[in-house]
């Protein structure tokens, strides 16, 4: 089906958008008469509210709320105890600090009552057609860095900045296509690590992937060299949060994905064929967590993904560089708990999750000097929607595992695989 033109606005534009949009959802009011709860609601444990969502907390007083050295009361020694009653510190707590607090809400929302994120995303390809005199066959899949070259920062993440290590597990059933023209799964295993800084404000990530699909350097007419086990592109990150209550927070982040992976090339081929992995992603993204109810959560990002540069591309005596497509990533989740339990040894929570994820080309495909030579399929724009279903546990009291599932709604060029499963472990420090 074609796609309609219309104007779009630049990523600079975009992107300057989303911190005033943030800001401005931060300084919105919400009824006071929605509270949070920290803990569990077990009646033997403890239970307290945490106050209502019509006051939100940033990391940096503005001029206006910074009192004057006038304003400031003189207040005597605090561990000192007076005849009429105890000791100040005793009845007037210190005003705490941006790790204090961040950490009391991390405690319920980003680090152990809300789930991250489960997720979606297997990175689009080119795809070769029938080239002349090739062994290449009929919509084989330029396997760049493993067939899975980039991601998205939504997937088993939230808002909230963490001190965790984590591990996914994600399965793509028929995903990619070897150069023999047999439609092979993706098995994606991510290790990373997430670090916080500034007074646990924001954060450092670290993923480092490993695949197993088709064969990044395949030996043309040689079945037994289709598939391999390869290292991935390695993706860093660092994410901020803007402003948080006990019901909301704003996060805004940039991820960056360097070309670690291996570069495509088909040996023994009758044309050499190279497409080289040089391409370092930016992306930035925004993180917004919502729990309309106590027993219900929301999250929802927004995601850009652009590439830096171009990549090599030989094919025969032809040589072009090759700009990947510019994407927008939208996701949303909700989450109801069926079970919160801090007094339980081993599961403390349980909560099933539903997402909804959208990824659309911004711009058109480049093809450059390839273009209209009959090498690749030639599609201008996908437009990639599908639904996620899992199920969260929280064991114990540093620990999380999610399981779930993903199914496409759209067909074509639009479905990037024919189901996901997916297992995401989570350890926090």
């Amino acid at each position: 089906m074609p796609h309609a033109k219309f104007a779009r606005p630049s990523f600079f534009q975009l992107w300057a958008f989303l911190p005033t949009a943030g800001l401005l959802i931060c300084s919105a009011p919400v009824s006071a008469q929605h509270h949070a709860y920290v803990g569990s609601t077990h009646e033997s444990c403890d239970v307290r509210p945490v106050g209502p969502c019509d006051t939100l907390i940033s990391p940096v007083p503005s001029a206006d709320e910074t009192p004057t050295p006038a304003e400031i009361p003189t207040v005597p020694d605090e561990s000192i105890a007076t005849d009429d009653g105890p000791a100040l510190s005793d009845v007037v707590p210190p005003t705490a600090s941006s790790a204090s607090v961040a950490a009391s809400f991390g405690a319920v929302a980003g680090a152990a009552g809300v789930p991250s994120m489960i997720g979606d995303f297997f990175a689009g390809n080119y795809n070769y057609v029938v080239i002349p005199g090739s062994s290449i066959g009929q919509g084989a899949t330029v396997a760049v860095a493993g067939g899975d070259r980039q991601y998205k920062f939504a997937e088993n993440n939230s808002p909230f900045p963490e001190d965790r290590v984590f591990f996914n597990y994600h399965h793509f059933h028929n995903a990619v296509i070897d150069i023999a023209s047999n439609e092979r799964n993706l098995d994606r295993y991510t290790f990373g690590l997430e670090k916080t800084f500034f007074d646990g404000w924001s954060s450092f990530e670290v993923r480092a992937p490993f695949m197993n699909s088709a064969n990044s350097n395949p030996t043309a007419f040689v079945d037994n060299d289709l598939d391999d086990t390869e290292f991935g592109n390695v993706a860093v990150a660092v994410k901020t949060l803007l402003c948080r209550d006990a019901c909301r927070a704003i996060s805004v982040g940039l991820g960056i994905v360097f070309p670690t992976g291996q570069d495509y090339s088909v040996g023994g081929d009758v044309l050499f064929n190279r497409f080289e992995n040089e391409t370092v992603y930016f992306q930035p993204f925004v993180g917004v967590y919502h729990a309309p109810h106590d027993l219900v959560f929301t999250q929802f990002f927004v995601q850009f993904d652009f590439a830096a540069n171009s990549n090599n591309v030989t094919i025969g005596s032809t040589s072009s560089d090759l700009t990947p497509q510019s994407l927008m990533m939208l996701d949303y989740s909700l989450g109801i708990w069926l079970l919160r339990n801090e007094c339980a040894t081993y599961i403390r929570g349980v909560a099933p999750m539903v997402e909804i994820h959208y990824t659309t080309t911004v711009e058109d495909q480049d093809y450059g000097a390839f273009q209209g030579r009959g090498v690749f399929i030639e599609d201008n724009r996908r437009d990639v929607l599908n639904i996620t279903g899992g199920l969260y546990f929280r064991l114990g009291e540093m620990s999380s595992l999610k399981v779930g599932g993903v199914a496409p709604l759209r067909d074509g060029l639009d479905k990037a695989f024919d189901s996901e499963i997916g297992v995401q472990f989570v350890r926090r420090y």
